[in-house]
């Protein structure tokens, strides 16, 4: 699912320049998969090249926006020319892990993550026809929701398969957090790094501290409604465990008087109408994190905290709104600081 990220950059991550060092640790920045990633390692050593291959080798197998990606043909029923094939069966493990993970994800959210339902984000006007319904239409909302995941998409044989030729998987809601965790391993295993920060989109891994603290200091965002300016309200610190935020403030659009967010209920099959802003969510990995967001933002508040409540492995801060003001919950197993103070 497409998500708003509501992370801001740490402060020495704002320069124009897309590679720098700064107290021996090695900056790059650039764009990839429609958004942007900020990276940091305690080397003098410079891979953005080959972060830049990684990434726009997952893009051409996952993006939704590309309307040549094995993803994009793999929806629109068209078959795999050799070039195509050779990539898949070299990089079926990432289709299998992001499958094996969204299932794990949909089980323990009741259905609230679900990869399958891409027709539906295209319908409301959230995936790559960025055009909203002209008229909202609830037989049609019906008959793309019997397109749900379901499960019937299969990525361990030599192509990928699925039972119903009309559904359309939509790995936006957990690709970014899945290639973060690709290049923490890379990092981890080929580089030896013992300190790093990886950003892409917003969905964030971090191992070690950024040679001032020790950790990772994270600044959430305020949620406003159309505000131009970034507004922090709390820092988080982060060591060894990854983070990803979603929300639904900014990428909306109001129809009849409703607002409509991009945070779709794949059981109502409409955007989600609850009293969730944001939803950051820590875990053990990027990928899981990306998930339980995007999860978290359509359970609303009571169900995303039981969510923590049952999963003591993840740490979550949601920012909600009661009675017309902004108010935020944590789980107890979070270090915080608020930083809006009034």
């Amino acid at each position: 699912m497409i998500r708003l990220i509501a992370i801001s950059t740490l402060f020495f991550m704002l320069s124009c320049s897309n590679h720098k060092t700064v107290d021996k640790f090695t900056i790059l920045k650039g764009k990839t998969m429609g958004s942007t990633y900020e990276i940091a390692y305690d080397s003098s050593i410079n891979i953005q090249a080959k972060i830049d291959y990684i990434l726009g080798f997952y893009s051409y197998l996952v993006s939704t926006y590309d309307s040549q990606s094995i993803v994009s043909k793999f929806n629109n029923n068209q078959s795999l020319n050799s070039e195509d094939s050779i990539s898949y069966n070299e990089s079926k493990h990432y289709f299998v892990a992001l499958d094996s993970i969204s299932r794990h994800v949909y089980k323990q959210t009741n259905g609230s993550f679900n990869p399958g339902i891409g027709a539906l984000i295209n319908y409301w006007g959230f995936g790559n026809n960025k055009q909203n319904p002209e008229l909202i239409d609830q037989k049609i909302v019906d008959s793309l929701k019997k397109l749900n995941y379901g499960f019937l998409v299969d990525f361990n044989g030599k192509l990928p398969r699925k039972a119903n030729p009309n559904q359309q998987v939509n790995f936006n809601g957990i690709a970014a957090g899945h290639v973060v965790d690709i290049l923490a391993q890379l990092f981890d295993s080929v580089y030896h790094f013992k300190n790093y920060y990886i950003n892409i989109s917003g969905e964030i891994r971090a191992k070690g501290n950024n040679g001032h603290d020790s950790y990772w200091p994270i600044k959430i965002e305020k949620p406003v409604l159309n505000s131009q300016k970034k507004i922090e309200f709390c820092s988080i610190p982060l060591k060894n465990y990854s983070l990803a935020t979603s929300g639904n403030y900014r990428n909306f659009f109001f129809k009849n008087g409703k607002r409509y967010g991009h945070s779709i209920d794949p059981i109502s099959g409409f955007p989600a109408r609850n009293e969730m802003l944001s939803a950051t969510i820590l875990a053990p990995s990027a990928a899981e994190a990306d998930a339980y967001a995007t999860a978290a933002m359509v359970m609303g508040l009571k169900e995303a905290i039981k969510l923590c409540e049952l999963h003591p492995e993840l740490k979550a801060f949601y920012i909600f709104e009661q009675d017309k003001k902004i108010k935020f919950w944590a789980s107890t197993n979070l270090s915080y600081e608020i930083t809006d103070k009034p």
